[in-house]
């Protein structure tokens, strides 16, 4: 988890899209259209005991599986594609898209709740020799005031949440005027009615913390995703972008501890909108020393590096790889596991695989592409030999090694690399006068690895504050050597 949060802190993601096949028009032109442009909601589990991952989405009516099974270090993942589709089934475009859904479990197996635009809520198998079918259907509330076509005219259901202990399961599933609470059936059921039914969710209830884009505090909130205590993530509906948030508690541990001590403040310096003044070293003498030298006085780098100052939010901009895709929003965010290295980003008219990939000094030589051709720059420990050093880019315990690799033939997807383009937004609070016009900050565009020498020298680029791939070459000017 340590080299997570090294990833999280220096923002090292890396993105690639898994987008639907188009077919082309006549003309030889691909139509992006409403179809394609589908609003993609996603969720993820994975199984620790199988070492499966399972990746599921709503496209349009459809729904579509990608199941990932891990091999060992070295070792090509077992993937498999499914589709449930809506066509065959009846269901038409745009009004019986998938708005919601949720990966539960049900006995020792896999199922998926998905929620409709047309109010439909249903229980349906995720295991793949049963893929897409149904075990129960969820109805509306029994109203003998209620004539049979209102009854059928159910509400959209906009949201999902699945309680599950071991007695029973719930499911919360929220329309834009109520919230139905139902029980998660044991064994197949042709529909079932909600235990109760909640009106009217507006509270005057308190807040502990605002939490505000600085640099666009207008910025929309469609889907939230939290890591633990230490940050969450955000995307709505300007663009194809990812905020980072950080809760601004108190940690008890940073990446930056383990790093050699430096008598000089971290770099390169951030820019904050509302934070003007610098903090102050606590060594002011320069003395590059930390607590576990008998002095016990912290250096200038690490005590810095632990101050909001030097540690800001940060946006990530995907649309410049995607430009048919400009004026898509972001939907939905879901991961397999708390300890998962990946995410994946529902979008409109596909989804995007995020991992934590950290990037080296140089990628290693590729060996010839096998057949089919793969897009993995990754070496592990086991491939290290005396002439090739080992070069780890993806979490060694948790991450894929190859999440990089085509999609299937067969599968109706195809994938393509994302190069993002960050730019850092300031502490994240909320300030009075947010809404004034601001210098914007610079937007760095992801480059690789860094050029030949860059940071090299006296291993300066293990104390710069972002990933290899956004050094620039004025990062490291009047950079000292650490002690």
């Amino acid at each position: 988890m340590t080299w997570q949060s090294r990833c999280w802190d220096r923002r090292s993601l890396q993105f690639q899209a898994l987008l639907p096949h188009v077919e082309p028009r006549r003309n030889g032109r691909q139509q992006i259209g409403s179809r394609s442009l589908f609003m993609s909601v996603v969720d993820a589990h994975f199984d620790p005991t199988t070492q499966q991952e399972l990746a599921v989405w709503g496209a349009g009516e459809d729904v579509v599986a990608r199941y990932r099974e891990r091999q060992g270090r070295g070792k090509a993942s077992k993937t498999s594609w499914h589709k449930l589709d809506g066509k065959e089934l009846g269901l038409s475009v745009g009004y019986d898209d998938v708005t919601t859904i949720k990966v539960v479990k049900h006995g020792s197996r896999r199922a998926l709740i998905t929620g409709r635009h047309n109010g439909q809520l249903s229980l349906l198998s995720a295991e793949p020799d049963s893929f897409g079918e149904r075990i129960a259907q969820f109805g509306p509330v029994p109203d003998p005031n209620t004539n049979a076509q209102q009854a059928l005219e159910q509400e959209t259901i906009n949201s999902l949440d699945v309680l599950n202990n071991d007695s029973k399961g719930l499911i919360a599933a929220a329309t834009k005027s109520s919230l139905r609470i139902y029980t998660l059936p044991e064994c197949e059921a042709d529909e079932i009615a909600p235990v109760t039914t909640l009106q009217d969710l507006r509270t005057p209830s308190p807040f502990d913390a605002v939490y505000q884009d600085n640099v666009d505090p207008w910025a929309d909130a469609e889907a939230l995703m939290a890591y633990g205590t230490e940050r969450f993530l955000a995307g709505g509906g300007g663009g194809l972008t990812l905020h980072i948030f950080d809760f601004r508690w108190p940690k008890s541990y940073y990446h930056t501890a383990g790093l050699p001590c430096l008598a000089q403040a971290p770099f390169p310096r951030p820019h904050q909108p509302f934070m003007k003044r610098l903090p102050t070293p606590p060594n002011p003498g320069g003395l590059a020393v930390c607590s576990h030298h008998p002095i016990s006085r912290p250096c200038p780098y690490h005590a810095l590096a632990r101050t909001l100052y030097y540690r800001p939010n940060a946006k990530l901009f995907l649309s410049e790889s995607l430009r048919s895709f400009r004026s898509s929003s972001v939907w939905s965010l879901a991961r397999a596991s708390d300890v998962a290295p990946n995410f994946y980003v529902g979008v409109s008219g596909g989804v995007i695989e995020a991992t934590l990939e950290q990037t080296p000094d140089t990628y290693p030589t590729p060996s010839p592409p096998p057949n089919p051709p793969t897009t993995t720059i990754t070496t592990t420990p086991d491939d290290a030999n005396a002439n090739n050093p080992v070069t780890v880019v993806v979490d060694p315990n948790f991450g894929f090694a190859d999440w990089r690799a085509a999609a299937h033939q067969g599968s109706g997807y195809k994938t393509r690399p994302l190069v993002p383009a960050l730019m850092e937004t300031g502490d994240g609070y909320s300030f009075e006068g947010n809404d004034r016009s601001i210098l914007l900050p610079g937007l760095v565009k992801y480059r690789g690895p860094p050029g030949e020498g860059m940071g090299q020298e006296g291993g300066r680029g293990r104390w710069h504050r972002l990933d290899g791939g956004y050094w620039q070459e004025g990062d490291f000017g009047g950079v000292l050597n650490g002690v």
